[in-house]
This record gives structure tokens, sequence and C-alpha cells, in this order.
């Protein structure tokens, strides 16, 4: 178990988002922090979508502690997941997925 965990911390993105919030004093950055998987080769991340939800920037850290501009590409509230992408988020060669939960399909 600990061998996989340690492969799996290479695909963990940590998610930085901001936004402006308009309140009584004036307008306001606001910023959150979110976790995300990298889930294929053509550097997809899942997220939730909460997370994202309302963002006007979105960046992703990737292990080696580079922070990349993202982009959300398909958000689903009612599951609470978001993919998001940038072409400069890379799967290594020879990665390995592992799955770390059970799947929706046997609910």
């Amino acid at each position: 178990v600990a061998e996989a965990v340690r492969r799996a911390d290479v695909v963990v993105v940590t998610i930085f988002v901001k936004q402006n919030a308009v309140t009584p004093e004036g307008t306001q950055e606001q910023q959150g922090l979110g976790s995300g998987v990298l889930i294929s080769p053509s550097c997809h991340v899942l997220t939730a979508a909460h997370v994202v939800e309302g963002a006007e920037e979105i960046g992703g850290k990737t292990q080696d502690g580079t922070l990349r501009p993202a982009q959300v590409v398909y958000s689903e509230p009612s599951a609470d997941l978001a993919r998001l992408t940038d072409s400069t988020w890379r799967w290594h060669d020879g990665q390995s997925v592992i799955r770390l939960s059970s799947s929706l399909a046997s609910l």
C-alpha cells in the first residue's frame, strides 16, 4: 500500500483558484484551494466542481512544484466533478493508474 501511495502522489495536483466578490466594502479578491488527480496522458485533471465554480483564474501545482494555468473543460455540479486541462501538464512514461475508491457503478 505504501508503494501505491508513493506512486499515486506524482499524479496529485493542488488546485488554486481566484475570483472577485462584491462586498459592502467593494470588490475583493477571494482565493481558494483544492486538489485534483491527473487522469490521462492528455493532461486532464479531475477535481471537485465546487472547487472551481465561479473561478476567474485557475492554476494547478504539480509534484515538481510548478504552478500552471488551467481551464475547466467540463463540469457536472450535480456529481461535484470537474475536468481541467492545460497542455503543460505531463503524464510520465511508465506511470500507472490505481483506483483509490469504489466506482459509482457499485453503489
